[in-house]
């Protein structure tokens, strides 16, 4: 299993995280990068700390099963 950590403060975070339990940073897994990024918040969406052109929402499903995939704003709802 792979270990993921916040990008705010570097303390480990488990894959099924939507929020850092030490800072608070919301957390969502990139399926391309197949990597955990912590987010920051650009209006209704969401982008990778660190990156500029990225922006992402959040899966469909995540208010209802907690899912914390990230899925490309043109595919927001799906």
């Amino acid at each position: 299993m792979r270990a993921f950590t916040c990008k705010r403060c570097h303390v480990l975070v488990p894959f099924e995280s939507q929020v850092c339990q030490h800072c608070a940073a919301s957390q969502g897994f990139d399926p391309d990068g197949g990597a955990l990024e912590t987010l920051k918040p650009v209006g209704t969406y969401f982008a990778p700390i660190g990156q500029l052109t990225a922006v992402w929402a959040r899966c469909s499903q995540s208010c209802r099963t907690g899912c914390n995939w990230l899925v490309p704003v043109e595919a927001a709802g799906g």
